[in-house]
């Protein structure tokens, strides 16, 4: 009797097509455990505007990204996974940036990552080492696979019925860090021996980056009626964004495929004995949340918030500016010294000497200097200046770093007064973790 229960259904299923009168059940519930292979394609065309001495110049840039990854779900809070860890087989993207080529790995040892949400947004890190910036970008800012059955309504609808996503859907697969308004619906397009396709369209206006940014959206969702999942989506996203602290103004032009395949065994890459770097904390533990910086030649390496963005680097230069929800707080310049010898290192007297003569700089005098102490075989000196520098009234804080074979490096960091408390320790943290590597 089941069995002929169950035929009756598939042969329903299968000669199903769409109707406005009929209702059809919407819903995806993720189970711990569960194991999924997405195949996701990313493409985008944009135009990059930069101003340069009162002259706007439109820059091109084209960008291309792939990512195959087995996901593992961990944890579930109703119907959307709140934690997953994911084994990437490929992730890779290639940037056009006017003539410039830019490329995007990810390291052997860096494969395994976790995608964890909170009261912030989704927190994407690898326990296995701290990432670099690129690879956070790379396993970070692709389409959100966390927040996939929030396109649905998760409940019965009628064939002509329109449904809202919610706010916490959009907000995630919009990438932004901030939502602040968006009509974006669904409905049931076509249905067809068995699949549903939804179409998802409409506006969105959010925050990313200290920036305004206004979507369009227009997607195509293939959803199994019988399994009660999504199989696959074709997005398409036409993206305007303004000017921010750490990136200029961009119109864009998004598409997204993204497929996946439920599996029957859980991939070798995602068991129990696999995953026993993973924390079971409900709280992302502070030392994974920090960002890898090791300098391209080979000198010296630390680790920082991923509040702070790199902005500029040339070869013996570093830029960052950290961003406080969106706004600017400081910069950063991280500059290799010339090599002294064994023991020896720059003089307070020379540091001051370095503050004053900044191009723009107009010094009004010292704040602070002190030894910083440091059990790490280093030598530390901070200088905090203030004055006015291109017109701007700033505070700086220098310091000197030096290794036990001469190795130096130069930190200073940039504020406005009101912004010396909003820094923090983020300026300690960063010195304190430096390394010489050579």
């Amino acid at each position: 009797m089941r069995m002929r229960a169950m035929l009756g259904l598939l042969s329903l299923l299968a000669s199903a097509t769409w109707s406005q009168a009929q209702t059809y059940s919407l819903t995806e519930t993720r189970r711990v455990g569960e194991t999924v292979r997405v195949e996701l394609t990313t493409s985008v065309r944009s135009t990059m505007k930069v101003t340069s001495e009162g002259q706007t110049q439109a820059i091109p840039v084209r960008a291309d990204g792939t990512h195959t990854f087995v996901q593992k779900t961990l944890a579930t809070d109703k119907e959307l996974a709140t934690k997953v860890a994911r084994f990437y087989e490929t992730a890779k993207s290639e940037m056009l940036i006017g003539s410039e080529k830019l490329a995007r790995t990810l390291r052997d040892d860096r494969r395994l990552i976790v995608a964890q949400k909170s009261p912030e947004g989704v927190t994407t890190f690898s326990p296995t080492g701290a990432l670099n910036r690129d690879e956070l970008d790379l396993v970070g800012e692709h389409f959100d696979t966390l927040y996939l059955a929030g396109i649905l309504p998760n409940r019965d609808v009628k064939g002509d019925e329109i449904w809202k996503l919610g706010n916490p859907t959009v907000q995630a697969l919009c990438l932004f860090d901030g939502l602040i308004s968006h009509e974006m619906s669904g409905k049931v397009e076509e249905v067809k021996d068995g699949l549903a396709v939804l179409r998802i369209t409409g506006p969105a206006t959010g925050t990313e980056a200290g920036a305004m940014v206004r979507v369009q959206v227009d997607a195509k969702v293939s959803y199994d009626l019988l399994r009660k999942r999504i199989l696959a989506i074709e997005w398409a996203q036409n993206d305007n964004r303004d000017l921010s602290p750490i990136s200029p103004a961009m119109n864009s032009n998004i598409t997204v495929t993204l497929k996946r395949t439920f599996l029957d065994e859980e991939p070798a890459t995602l068991t129990s004995a696999a995953l026993i770097s993973v924390p079971t904390t409900d709280k992302v533990p502070e030392g994974m949340r920090q960002l890898q910086h090791i300098d391209p030649k080979g000198r010296y390496r630390f680790l920082y918030p991923r509040e702070w963005t790199i902005t500029g680097q040339t070869g013996n230069h570093l830029v960052m500016r950290l961003l406080d929800r969106g706004d600017f707080v400081a910069q950063a310049t991280v500059s290799t010294w010339t090599k002294a010898a064994p023991g020896k290192h720059l003089t307070p007297d020379e540091l001051k000497k370095l503050i004053g003569a900044q191009p723009g700089m107009e010094l009004e005098g010292f704040l602070d200097e002190a030894e910083v102490p440091t059990d790490a075989g280093k030598w530390i000196y901070r200088i905090t200046a203030k004055g006015v520098l291109n017109d701007i009234p700033v505070v700086q804080t220098f310091y000197a770093v030096a290794g036990p074979e001469g190795d130096q490096v130069v930190l200073f960091f940039t504020m406005k007064p009101g912004n010396v408390v909003k820094i923090g320790t983020h300026d300690v943290a960063l010195v304190n973790s430096l390394e010489f590597t050579k």
